[in-house]
């Protein structure tokens, strides 16, 4: 791992400014939350929260029950990578999310291929597609999402595997609020 050192100096209120790069590298916007790790050996480590973490287990078993339901693919993302895969292919977790998959969960609608064409959903390399996304949302804030994908442009999605994620999606913000 490399590190980089840089030296910022503490206002009165106790603040730190973080570098450009260092919120860029960390996928970091106005209004994230960030979590801080204080080591016993003096270090402070910053990462992006997600509230998400802390129910991967939960998150593991809906997707393969989901895709054992509607034999297609399913992922759990956070708000800038994909979280969990299913059993068909685990690896694109923790790959970036494409800018137009995160504009699509700020709008906080349900996306499906019938109402908007499908595109890319990773940012960089690989190709997999969306066929549904629906946001995960507690008390107003957009925690990830639950999708359909598919390396297969032509991937028919039916109505009821829309239902289906819908309901996965609430109960991973109903435990996610609890």
């Amino acid at each position: 791992m490399k590190f980089t050192s840089i030296i910022k100096r503490i206002d009165n209120l106790g603040r730190i400014v973080l570098p450009k790069d260092v919120r860029r590298k960390l996928k970091l916007k106005e209004n994230d939350e960030v979590e801080i790790v204080v080591g016993e050996d003096g270090f402070i480590e910053l990462k992006k929260y997600s509230a998400i973490d802390e129910y991967k287990d939960e998150c593991i078993t809906l997707v393969n029950l989901l895709e054992e339901l509607i034999d297609k693919e399913v992922i759990v993302t956070d708000n800038s990578s994909i979280y969990v895969c299913g059993k068909k292919d685990d690896s694109y977790i923790n790959m970036p999310l494409s800018k137009k998959y995160i504009e699509i969960l700020e709008n906080r609608k349900v996306f499906n291929e019938k109402t908007m064409p499908t595109f890319n959903i990773l940012e960089g390399d690989g190709e997999i597609y969306a066929k549904s996304i629906v946001p995960i949302i507690v008390e107003s804030s957009i925690v990830g999402s639950v999708a359909i994908v598919s390396k297969n442009k032509q991937l028919n999605i039916k109505d009821k595997d829309i239902e289906l994620l819908k309901f996965a999606a609430l109960i991973l913000s109903n435990k996610i609020q609890n």
